[in-house]
């Protein structure tokens, strides 16, 4: 006979979201249960060592308003205890070609002295233009934290969201910029999950400025996060693995777990997965047809493929930042090692070696052409990087990625592709920003991952997860008046 637990709230999926909406409702004193569902590890094998699979990197303190509303209330972070490596002089983003160095920085005076040197003719028009993304990142800002449910639920909501998105609308394309500012916009895919010709204006500008402010590397965020969560008191199963949800009527009383005799049942449940993957957990007379569309119109489109290195820190060049972006042909299209973005962090075992990855998107489609695509492009973008660390291959000690592994006994990432991925759509974007509503065709299952606010970034995460908060204190509060 199966067994049978209720909780208030149960999270399917470790996104990001997922777990900041699972430790938002816990501090709500809601009882929730954390399922991963299989979810991809946080880390790979590195020579019997771990590394983090997909470190995401944060915005500055103080960019994105909701996710530090959502640290704070985590206990997370605060204003005095910062996540990241280094310290904020050491921050800030490289922009490398064959004939340029451009170091951005967050300070006005510094980042005017450094185009001034780098770019003298061109260094005026810059800080203008760069002074007007400034502001456009602000009034974008203040929109955040007044936004109804992205996309709008009502015609009132789709009214004032059409009312707030006159500042969302683009002002100039991409190609209109100056190559530093293309090569910029172009590196701001690696924090959002919109490509840039489908993200607004706006939108690309807020993740603009937060890369000239200095992104910050946190290798053990997710760990972070989870940690959060537990500490919070949340009941965590991450190995169980959902088999089916069962569904009454137009709500979801619960789901029931493979391989176990258990059921789970709930007042509500929080989707972290991608929305064709709970489509499968869904019985098929129970599908409805709008949560079939969805499915079948958000794809994906690029996905970032990584190079993890090791080296001696003394092995680095003086002067090397933490994050950089590495173009070798300004002229040619920004794809695939082209565009190669470069972080270093502090190995995790050995105090005198960094870890230099290596990252740079690839169409989603080529996944299915293996290592006969991967092994030349792992060997071309280290040969990029070759241009900027002199004698890398010299002292080169170790090389893995996610996607593969050298040993025959490691079979790298689960699934590697996804890890951080571009999505595209049928859709509408609403606002540059949002494609997916937080609640779907069932009134209590909530999605909270990278499809509903794919082009915020981090930002869009936590925005994604105070929605859907919002909305299961409302739904539970009901409940109970009922």
């Amino acid at each position: 006979m199966a067994r049978t637990s209720y909780f208030d709230v149960i999270v399917l999926g470790c996104d990001p979201a997922a777990l900041m909406a699972a430790g938002l409702l816990r501090r709500q004193n809601y009882r929730v249960l954390l399922i991963g569902h299989g979810g991809p590890s946080a880390h790979y094998g590195e020579v019997g060592e771990e590394l983090a699979a997909m470190p995401p990197s944060l915005p500055p303190y103080g960019h994105s308003a909701g996710l530090d509303r959502v640290f704070a209330e985590l206990k997370l972070e605060d204003p005095v205890h910062q996540l990241g490596i280094g310290k904020q002089s050491e921050r800030g983003l490289q922009v490398i070609t064959p004939g340029d160095r451009i170091d951005l920085r967050a300070d006005p005076e510094a980042l005017a002295k450094e185009l001034d040197r780098a770019l003298p003719r061109d260094s005026a028009k810059l800080q203008e233009q760069i002074g007007q993304i400034r502001e456009h990142a602000a009034d974008l800002s203040r929109t955040l934290s007044d936004l109804p449910q992205l996309p709008p639920a009502g015609l009132r909501d789709r009214t004032r969201v059409k009312r707030l998105g006159r500042i969302f609308e683009p002002e100039s394309s991409a190609a209109q910029w100056h190559w530093l500012l293309r090569i910029l916009g172009h590196g701001t895919t690696f924090q959002s999950q919109l490509d840039l010709d489908n993200r607004a204006s706006a939108i690309t500008m807020y993740l603009m400025t937060a890369e000239i402010d200095g992104m910050r590397e946190v290798p053990d965020f997710m760990g972070r996060l989870l940690s959060c969560v537990e500490k919070a008191g949340a009941e965590m199963e991450l190995d169980i693995i959902a088999k089916e949800l069962l569904i009454e009527g137009r709500a979801v009383i619960g789901l029931e777990a493979m391989r176990e005799t258990r059921i789970y049942k709930c007042g509500c449940l929080v989707c972290g997965l991608p929305v064709d993957q709970l489509g499968e957990l869904i019985p098929l007379k129970k599908r409805r047809r709008r949560l079939r569309a969805m499915a079948g119109s958000v794809r994906p489109s690029q996905s970032c493929f990584c190079v993890d290195l090791t080296l001696p820190s003394s092995a680095l060049p003086m002067g090397m930042g933490r994050r950089l972006l590495l173009v070798q042909q300004p002229e040619e299209p920004l794809v695939e090692e082209n565009l190669i973005q470069i972080r270093r962090a502090p190995h995790p075992q050995r105090k005198d070696r960094e870890c230099v990855r290596l990252s740079c998107l690839v169409p989603y489609k080529k996944r299915s052409l293996g290592r006969e695509y991967i092994a030349p492009l792992q060997n071309r973008m280290v040969q990029a990087a070759s241009r900027l660390i002199p004698f890398l291959e010299e002292n080169l000690e170790g090389m893995t990625s996610p996607f593969w592994d050298q040993r025959s006994n490691d079979a790298g990432h689960p699934s590697p592709w996804l890890l951080h991925h571009t999505i595209e759509t049928d859709l509408p974007v609403v606002l540059g920003a949002a494609v997916l509503p937080p609640r779907l065709a069932y009134r209590n299952l909530m999605l909270c991952g990278a499809e509903t606010l794919p082009g915020l970034g981090m930002e869009g995460r936590a925005q994604n997860a105070l929605q859907v908060t919002q909305l299961i204190g409302e739904s539970l509060k009901l409940k109970k008046i009922i």
